[in-house]
């Protein structure tokens, strides 16, 4: 391959590599947001959950900047029976989300509340069947 067709392949390359989601968070463009929602089997149908995501996304990227195609949500299922509360077999739904350092307190207050929001909204869940944390990823995780 001659040098020009081997510079060409090469800007193709870089060009794709810096678009839409890959490049832009590999050259640290944008801040990294992602989120862990951890369900029990049976409680959040799986045609529901895009619409978690989307929310999540549109709430975080809304209130940190950035954008929703960016931020990142996957579900964990625990198997039925495998996690219980109070002695019952548990409903309870945990998103961790973990953000860019340097969030103000008050902002991670409101992300918070919005999510336990449009969960509840969008699942009937009870307060009590949903934990959210949000985290600095500069933060250990526990």
């Amino acid at each position: 391959m001659g040098a020009g067709r081997l510079a060409a392949a090469r800007a193709v390359h870089e060009a794709r590599r810096r678009s839409k989601l890959g490049g832009m968070r590999a050259a640290g463009w944008l801040p990294r947001i992602s989120f862990n929602c951890i369900i029990q089997e049976g409680v959040i149908p799986d045609w529901l959950r895009p619409q978690l995501k989307a929310a999540l996304a549109q709430i975080s990227s809304s209130l940190l900047g950035g954008s929703p195609e960016l931020v990142e949500v996957e579900f964990t299922v625990i198997p039925h029976g495998f996690c219980f509360r109070g002695g019952e077999i548990s409903t309870t739904s945990m998103v961790r989300g973990s953000i860019p350092p340097g969030c103000k307190q008050m902002v991670r207050v409101d992300i918070m509340q919005r999510i336990c929001d449009v969960w509840r909204d969008l699942t009937g869940c009870a307060a009590d069947e949903l934990v959210v944390s949000v985290r600095d990823r500069s933060q250990p995780p526990p």
